[in-house]
Formats: C-alpha cells, sequence, structure tokens
C-alpha cells in the first residue's frame, strides 16, 4: 500500500476528517510534515477540504528564515493558504523554566489552537509518524511515567474547540522518504534533530539503535506494548469515572470524594478519580503535569485534615472525611454601591455604570428577562435608592413570570454562566435587599411594569473598561 493509500485508510478508520472540514496543517518543512501537506492536498477536492499551511519560525538556528521561506513556497505551489509566525522559543524556555523542546511545543500548539478558533478550523493536523511513537513511549519508560501515559501518540485528541489528528501514525519515516524520494518531492533537513542535547534525538540515535542490536523486533514490541497500554488505560479511567462520579458531592467550584473510598482505590485509579475532580471544577480536559497530579496524590493519600496541595490550576484538601478539589476564586468585590434616584454610579469592581431615570410611563421598554442592558421597572417597587453588590450565597429572587422565589446560584445555572463568572455580575437590589435585577441576566416580579405603573424607573448598565463584564456584550 502506498503512502496515499496509508493516508487515507487511516482517516477513514479512525475518522480523522468530515467532509468540508477546514485544516490547519501543521508543517516544519521536514520530510513527515512535507509528505502530510501533499498528501492532504491530494485529498481535498475528495473531502473538501479548506487547508492552511502553519509554520513557526522557533529562531533557534541563522537559517531557520530558509524554512519558512519554503513551507511558503510548497504551500503557495500547492494552491494551499499559508501562515508563517516566529517565536522568541529561547527566551520563552528561560522565563517558563522548560526544556528548548517543550517551549517549542508549547509554542506551536498555542499557534495552532489561536488559528484554529480565527479559523474556525474543526482539524489540526501534525505530520507524527510511527517512529515517533514508539520513540515517545520508550522515552516515557525511561523517564518513570505513570502507566497511562505509556500508550503512545494517540491518532486524535481534542485541542480546544478543534481536534489535533495524526494521518501519519501508521507510516514510518523510512516509508515516508522513500515516497518523497520516488516523486522527486524536496524536504528540509533540520541538524538539530542530530543533536544529542535532546532527549528525544538521543532515544533516535543511540537508544533505538542499541536496543535493535540485542532484539530486530524491539521497535514492534514497543507498538504492542503501548496499545496494551492504552486500552488499559481506557478501561482504567472509565472505571475511576464510574467510581468518582457515584461518590462525589459537586457544590460551587468544589467536588468533594469521601475519603475512606478514594482512599480505598489503588494509586491507577486514584490518579484517574483526581484528574476526573479537576476536569469537572476547571471545566477543561486539559490535565495537569505529572508532578503536580503526584503532589496532589500524596496529600490524598496520606494528608491529615486541613492539609493543602496547591496545583495552580486547582487546590486539593483534605477535610476531615472528604477530599476536596477546588478551583481558587478571586474574591468577590466587597461593599454596596448606593445609586439615588435618579443618579449615576460607577461600580469600578464590575466594570459597569448605571444610570437611573424617571422616564414617561406611557412607552416603556419592554421587561426583559435575558440579555437586557436596559430595564424599565415599576418606581413604587423599586423606591428612592437602589443598591449594587455582588451575588452572595442563599440569595433568592421572583424571576419575571414566575410567582416563587428562585435561588440565584440555580438561575446562573439555568444560564449556564460559569461558576467562575458569577461573582462578576452586578445584582441591583432595593434598600431592603430585595434583588430587582441581576444585570444583564434576570429581572424581578416584583418590579415589572403593570396597569396600575404610575411612574417608571428606566435603568441603564454600561461597561466603562476594555475588561469583560458578563452579560454586557
Amino acid at each position: 500500500m502506498d503512502l496515499l493509500s496509508k493516508v487515507s485508510s487511516a482517516i477513514t478508520e479512525h475518522r480523522l476528517l468530515s467532509k468540508g472540514d477546514t485544516v490547519i496543517v501543521a508543517v516544519s518543512g521536514g520530510a513527515d510534515s512535507t509528505a502530510l501537506l501533499h498528501a492532504l492536498a491530494t485529498l481535498r477536492s475528495e473531502w473538501n477540504l479548506t487547508l492552511v499551511a502553519v509554520h513557526l519560525d522557533h529562531r533557534l538556528r541563522a537559517d531557520s528564515p530558509d524554512d519558512a521561506r519554503f513551507v511558503a513556497r510548497r504551500a503557495a505551489q500547492l494552491g494551499v493558504e499559508s501562515v508563517i509566525e516566529a517565536a522568541d522559543v529561547q527566551m520563552l524556555a528561560r522565563r517558563r523554566k522548560l526544556s528548548l523542546e517543550e517551549a517549542g511545543r508549547e509554542a506551536r500548539y498555542a499557534l495552532f489552537a489561536r488559528l484554529a478558533g480565527e479559523r474556525r478550523a474543526q482539524r489540526i493536523a501534525t505530520g507524527h509518524t510511527l517512529d515517533d511513537e514508539i520513540e515517545t513511549v520508550l522515552m516515557r519508560l525511561l523517564r518513570g511515567d505513570p502507566w497511562d501515559a505509556l500508550g503512545g501518540i494517540p491518532m486524535k485528541r481534542p485541542l480546544g474547540a478543534a481536534e489535533v489528528i495524526r494521518p501519519l501514525l501508521s507510516v514510518t519515516r523510512e516509508q515516508i522518504r522513500t515516497d518523497l524520494s520516488a516523486r522527486s518531492i524536496t524536504w528540509r533537513e533540520d541538524p538539530s534533530n542530530r543533536d544529542l542535547r535532546f532527549a528525544r534525538n538521543w532515544i533516535r540515535l543511540r537508544v533505538l539503535p542499541a536496543l535493535e542490536r540485542k532484539d530486530a523486533g524491539v521497535r514492534d514490541l514497543l507498538v504492542r506494548f503501548s496499545r496494551a497500554a492504552r486500552s488499559a488505560d481506557r478501561l482504567l479511567t472509565d472505571l475511576a469515572h464510574r467510581f468518582a462520579a457515584e461518590a462525589a458531592e459537586e457544590g460551587a467550584h468544589l467536588i468533594r470524594l469521601p475519603l475512606d473510598e478514594f482512599r480505598r482505590h489503588p494509586p491507577d485509579l486514584q490518579r484517574r478519580m483526581l484528574r476526573w475532580a479537576v476536569a469537572r471544577v476547571t471545566g477543561t480536559t486539559t490535565g495537569l503535569p505529572v508532578v503536580l497530579e503526584d503532589r496532589g496524590l500524596r496529600v490524598a493519600a496520606k494528608g491529615r485534615a486541613g492539609e493543602v496541595a496547591d496545583l495552580r490550576a486547582v487546590a486539593v484538601r483534605v477535610s476531615y472525611d472528604a477530599l476536596e478539589v477546588t478551583v481558587p476564586q478571586p474574591p468577590a468585590p466587597r461593599g454596596v454601591y448606593r445609586l439615588r434616584i435618579p443618579g449615576t454610579v460607577t461600580a469600578e469592581a464590575f466594570n459597569v455604570t448605571l444610570t437611573a431615570e424617571i422616564v414617561d410611563p406611557s412607552a416603556p421598554v419592554p421587561s426583559r428577562s435575558v440579555d437586557a442592558h436596559e430595564v424599565d421597572l415599576d418606581a413604587a417597587s423599586v423606591g428612592r435608592e437602589l443598591q449594587i453588590r455582588a451575588w452572595r450565597p442563599g440569595d433568592r429572587m421572583i424571576p419575571l413570570g414566575m410567582r416563587g422565589k428562585k435561588k440565584v446560584q440555580d438561575l446562573f445555572v439555568d444560564d449556564k454562566v460559569p461558576r467562575w463568572d458569577r461573582h462578576r455580575i452586578p445584582v441591583v437590589t432595593d434598600a431592603r435587599g430585595q434583588i430587582l435585577w441581576i444585570v444583564g441576566r434576570r429581572i424581578s416580579e416584583i418590579a415589572r411594569i403593570t396597569d396600575r405603573t404610575q411612574r417608571v424607573v428606566r435603568l441603564r448598565a454600561r461597561n466603562t473598561s476594555n475588561a469583560a463584564v458578563v452579560g454586557l456584550a
């Protein structure tokens, strides 16, 4: 089977593409990514694809601009749009305390994710090969990574709203170079790929050849091992998620797992239960670095009541009989802003200015309950002074059109307001503390305009800075 047939087969078997997809194609200029670009360009009409070739100059070599020019020319020859950008990877590595490899990868994927969002791309295609997977598995084995990391490189995975796909993952580098040479297709060679200071190069150029001298079939063994590890990981992950979901209590920014239940499971399940909890409270599937996971697991497994592990994105805390996973929240704006009627007040903590005026009741703005930046309320129900503050646990109101009170927290859930955004939404109350308006979201039944309304108070909310105000466009 030739290279194009293998790519086409992988796309179909693993459902890597859908008709009409926009695909960000990562192109370094090397043989693998060049082969990927040519293959997708050939399949473009069959799948009705829109392709965007993307290259990031890492500025690590004096001749790296030549790679960028090569990619731009090759894309143009194939009738593919190209996007060429540059990043100071060395500075990023120093600032983030990463290796050059890690910093380069971080910079590339940040670019891919941003462009995918800007272009509304469904797929991000990378040129990872079977050799890359073998090297990755061996490198992780030698590094002592946990079992779930030994499943190699996935054929596809989410990245933001898009999906990273690897159509060349069942193809070897040798097959790619043979195919390109047979078709007289040139590529760029990166001399840093032979630099033994990089761990992957050392694995590829020294460790694997040494292993192959002992056992010529070691590559096949590593592939089979990674497939078995991936299968085991899926089983363990499903079990862990089921155990965690059955035992967990969920609150605002919080997951509580019974400590006895958590600790009775083996470490591999505990790790996956912790990941489940982190994903639930953060709302993202982006995992934590292994070193941070290990820190959280140490506290979870042996910590005393009150002990906390700060994992940057989340905190893991032992609380008497429970393990709590929480998202650190910025403090809610304190204090109360007062608004005389008529009048104007700027609530700096919310980046919003509110204006109240008396208007002709004969032509009021219709009372609106969602995404309203301007509302009319019955003056007799409002009083002479309004208060603006953050919502508080236990707050209740009677939403427009309803008879009974409802928790504000439940209204936020109904409106799908993320937990971390809720304290940024100003709440307008009367002098007695009754909620009249959740700005940009809901107004209260108690202040609605009726046939008996004699005077109308019009409230307007306006964003006063470049910072986002939740609910205000």
